[in-house]
């Protein structure tokens, strides 16, 4: 799958990538506009492309996710996550919340962090009903939950971290492999390749 921000993805990009990428996790912390550009530091518009982005991956086939990063006092008042919900459920995709970790140069992580607890209560609080789903793959870094709209899933990577289980590998934009987000350890893949080594060298 492909993580992005929608800014860029055309149908043609959408079209050159789904023979090899089968689901797109398009980000987007809020719905609104002002909220967004704030965030992002672009125009609102983008935000209309994120929207964009995520009917260009539906319209392929393609399995597709809304990421939210939650940040204590930006967006997650009920409203902003009541709003989150009503637009996944138009979109027919589901929400994933993704709790603040601290990575190198993230200032004032305990006034931003809003974990899964919170997160749940702030969801009733807005008026829905939840109901926790049975997880379909033992390796799922994600709790879901049903609405009345749809789905939505919670990362609590750091308030019910799930290291034990994870699996995942991630490429970044630049080529290389990190296996754990938390890890300033990289393999080059992109510095493998140009080096002349074959497929089967780079994934051994």
């Amino acid at each position: 799958g492909i993580t992005t921000n929608g800014a860029l993805l055309t149908p043609k990009m959408i079209a050159d990538l789904t023979p090899a990428v089968d689901s797109f996790n398009v980000s987007i912390d809020t719905t609104s506009r002002s909220a967004f550009s704030a965030l992002t530091r672009r125009p609102a518009a983008n935000l209309d492309r994120a929207l964009s982005a995520v009917s260009l991956a539906l319209s392929s086939g393609s399995s597709v996710k809304i990421n939210t990063v939650l940040q204590r006092g930006f967006n997650t008042d009920p409203a902003s996550v009541s709003g989150l919900l009503d637009l996944g459920s138009s979109l027919g995709v589901p929400v994933r919340f993704i709790e603040w970790m601290p990575f190198s140069g993230t200032e004032d992580y305990e006034s931003k962090f809003f974990p899964l607890s919170s997160l749940l209560s702030t969801v009733r609080s807005a008026g829905f009903e939840l109901r926790p789903l049975s997880a379909s793959d033992p390796n799922d870094t994600t709790k879901w939950y049903a609405y009345e709209g749809g789905t939505f899933g919670v990362i609590s990577s750091m308030s019910q971290n799930f290291c034990s289980t994870c699996n995942r590998l991630r490429l970044t934009s630049d080529g290389s492999m990190k296996v754990c987000l938390f890890s300033d350890t990289e393999v080059s893949l992109r510095d493998a390749m140009r080096d002349g080594c074959t497929d089967d060298e780079v994934g051994r």
